[in-house]
């Protein structure tokens, strides 16, 4: 809903160290918008409000890659502490990271399959990803 399209996000994410948002649903457990994915998938370290959940689910990259916070102003002095003390090459390895987690852990595919098979296994996930023709292929080039 703001001035850059949807198609053109990674340029606009790309021209910064760090995509921060605040949403509007910060009680509702383990949600996140699209912002999250498509900010880590465009190599960004991403801030964003804290959710119910998210230890459980980030518990391996918070910190890393991705930063939560429960209020705005502990949010801000996060990513002006990432600035502070991560240097140029070192963000660039952590946006590596993160476009690394997002391609293997957010995409559309898995996350249909991982719905379908929420309260019994039917769809097997192997299958599943055989038929994306993914497996084994390395990320597109930035």
């Amino acid at each position: 809903m703001g001035p850059v399209d949807f198609s053109r996000q990674d340029e606009a994410i790309k021209s910064g160290w760090v995509t921060a948002n605040w949403d509007h649903y910060a009680d509702e457990p383990s949600y996140f918008s699209n912002r999250l994915p498509i900010s880590l998938a465009s190599g960004s370290i991403h801030a964003t409000t804290e959710h119910p959940g998210y230890k459980r689910i980030f518990s391996k990259v918070a910190g890393d890659f991705l930063h939560f916070a429960p209020t705005f102003t502990q949010l801000g002095d996060s990513i002006e502490g990432i600035l502070e003390r991560t240097s140029v090459a070192e963000r660039l390895e952590i946006g590596a990271r993160a476009r690394q987690f997002a391609f293997q852990n957010c995409r559309q595919d898995d996350q249909l399959v991982q719905m379908l098979n929420f309260r019994q296994a039917v769809v097997d996930p192997g299958a599943a990803s055989a038929a994306w023709d993914l497996d084994g292929e390395s990320l597109p080039e930035t």
